[in-house]
């Protein structure tokens, strides 16, 4: 119901015998994949024209890397954003993925420079993809998509304890989505599998499509 603030970066590549940087750079898409080949990030990156020979940043602060590990996900669904707290994850859920595309769009005029001069919010993608045996619990989607229901996914991520505790490292992804697709039923690593895709859907009660909530070791971002 109104403009989002987008965080926007500056990226800077090279060394002091040759460097350059765009600013503005912009975050238009992401997709987070976890499978049992491990958990990855993909997505795409805008940024304005590229400036080159420039004297980059001398003390960068270096963020250290938490991996997330395909040990520490699993995968919940429910029937509302509310039932998630305390839900009993799903069974056989070989692959899970997250991912919203399209989010921001450059704006070319004809301004007389070489970048674009602004940037919209465009029509978006969202979706969510699980993979999971076909049996009775992965054959439970068929119902919500024939009815059109709404269903609450939760992947999460629980990893070790940041330094002296008591909190842990944490990625919560919650989406409420109306499944739109489904795959053939297929032979995946020796188990017959089906994979379900939701479309981000706005739940009025919720009030929102998505909700994710990271805990790390960092103050500020």
């Amino acid at each position: 119901d109104g403009p989002d603030t987008p965080k926007t970066y500056t990226i800077e590549q090279g060394s002091s015998v040759r460097a350059h940087e765009f600013a503005h750079g912009l975050v238009t898409g992401l997709t987070l994949s976890f499978n049992n080949d491990g958990c990855e990030v993909d997505g795409s990156f805008i940024g304005e024209a590229l400036t080159d020979g420039i004297t980059m940043t001398s003390t960068p602060t270096e963020i250290a890397l938490q991996p997330v590990m395909r040990t520490q996900v699993q995968v919940y669904a429910e029937d509302s954003a509310a039932a998630l707290s305390g839900a009993t994850a799903l069974a056989r859920v070989l692959s899970a993925e997250w991912s919203l595309t399209d989010r921001y769009a450059p704006v070319w005029t004809l301004n007389g420079t070489t970048t674009w001069d602004a940037f919209v919010e465009s029509e978006p993608t969202g979706e969510v993809k699980i993979m999971m045996e076909a049996d009775a619990a992965g054959m439970g989607l068929l119902t919500t998509m024939r009815a059109g229901d709404t269903k609450f996914i939760r992947i999460e991520a629980v990893g070790p304890q940041i330094g002296a505790g008591p909190a842990t490292y944490k990625l919560t992804i919650d989406t409420a989505v109306k499944i739109t697709d489904v795959s053939d039923i297929r032979d995946e690593d020796n188990i017959i599998a089906v994979e379900w895709t939701g479309q981000f859907t706005h739940d009025s009660t919720w009030t929102k499509a998505f909700n994710i909530s990271l805990i790390n070791a960092l103050t500020a971002l």
